[in-house]
């Protein structure tokens, strides 16, 4: 059995993926929350996907990584480590680093002025976009960061990010998206429009099409994507990503990604996008529950490790009661 993990309010991900093209592996893959898990005092034995690590606060990635160790010490296979697995702004600081990507990304927070214009400003781990529109110079950010304070938006979750300009002689920009799921890489989409941040595919004639189905048959990136899903220690997820000059620009991994929904099928002109991508996808997740231990097994949760500081606090409670009774 493999066991998807997510935020409450956020399993819609893989619950409508098994409603319509995933209903071949709905046997087999059980969505549960995250909430569920924190109640459990003990586990199926099976293969475990942790999703939506970006929106786990401290105490839930706490509570996450002692239980994904208890499942990994009993021989469960975990994808994606809550501790380790890089979030947006470690992602985008490392690509620059290493010369993937050419622009840079600041927190609002910080000291750092960004290098060059235009930039705009999104949310460290939410997956709405951008929360700005380009930003020519220091005065129009920092009108735009005023702006969202004002609206009570906090400056700790806000980040800048350098404008990369990725459209084509036509001015069509493109936003390609695969899947990684432990090494092996699914393309997903490529979206095509005027719009520098797309979030659903604009132009839908024939020709862009036909290259959106080249993209999948071809899965030109495969390496490269595997290497930085490696760096960045992220077994599963969705890469969203453009290409500049021949060079792919990395804009973000999702570890909760939409994966497909029953309105897919509607869209007759992907249609063909859909059937190539959903099998594929299915049979990675096959891989993943086939090769986890029999779930008749119980992995037995063991108790979360209490603070040194809250142990000393607990430990006075207990004494000044017992003196208060012998008194």
């Amino acid at each position: 059995m493999l066991y998807y993990i997510a935020t409450s309010r956020e399993q819609y991900t893989i619950r409508k993926h098994l409603r319509h093209y995933g209903q071949p592996v709905a046997g087999f893959v059980r969505p549960r929350s995250y909430s569920q898990l924190f109640r459990a005092g003990s586990l199926p034995a099976g293969a475990y996907i942790f999703a939506d690590i970006e929106r786990l606060g401290p105490a839930e990635i706490q509570r996450a990584t002692h239980i994904r160790k208890a499942l990994v010490d009993r021989g469960c296979l975990v994808l994606n480590d809550p501790v380790r697995s890089m979030r947006r702004y470690e992602l985008l600081r490392t690509m620059y680093e290493r010369g993937i990507n050419r622009t840079n990304v600041y927190h609002v927070t910080e000291q750092r002025e960004p290098r060059s214009y235009p930039v705009f400003v999104r949310g460290e781990n939410d997956h709405n976009g951008s929360q700005s529109d380009l930003l020519n110079n220091r005065d129009e950010l920092h009108a735009a960061i005023g702006q969202m304070t004002l609206r009570g938006i906090n400056r700790e979750q806000l980040i800048i990010t350098e404008f990369c300009d990725t459209r084509d002689a036509s001015a069509v920009y493109r936003k390609y998206s695969a899947f990684v799921v432990r090494g092996i890489v699914i393309p997903r989409h490529v979206f095509f429009g005027r719009a520098w941040m797309l979030k659903a595919p604009d132009l839908l004639d024939q020709e862009h099409l036909d290259e959106e189905y080249a993209y999948h048959l071809a899965n030109p990136h495969e390496d490269q994507l595997r290497t930085i899903f490696a760096a960045a220690r992220i077994d599963y997820g969705r890469i969203d990503y453009g290409v500049e000059a021949g060079h792919i620009r990395v804009w973000e991994i999702n570890t909760n990604p939409m994966i497909s929904t029953p309105y897919d099928a509607q869209i007759g002109c992907r249609a063909r996008i859909q059937e190539r991508f959903a099998p594929a996808f299915n049979q990675s997740l096959k891989e993943l529950a086939s090769s986890a231990p029999a779930d008749n097994q119980r992995v037995i949760l063991p108790p979360l490790p209490v603070a040194p500081r809250a142990k000393r606090s607990i430990w006075r409670r207990v004494t000044t009661a017992f003196r208060r009774r012998a008194a």
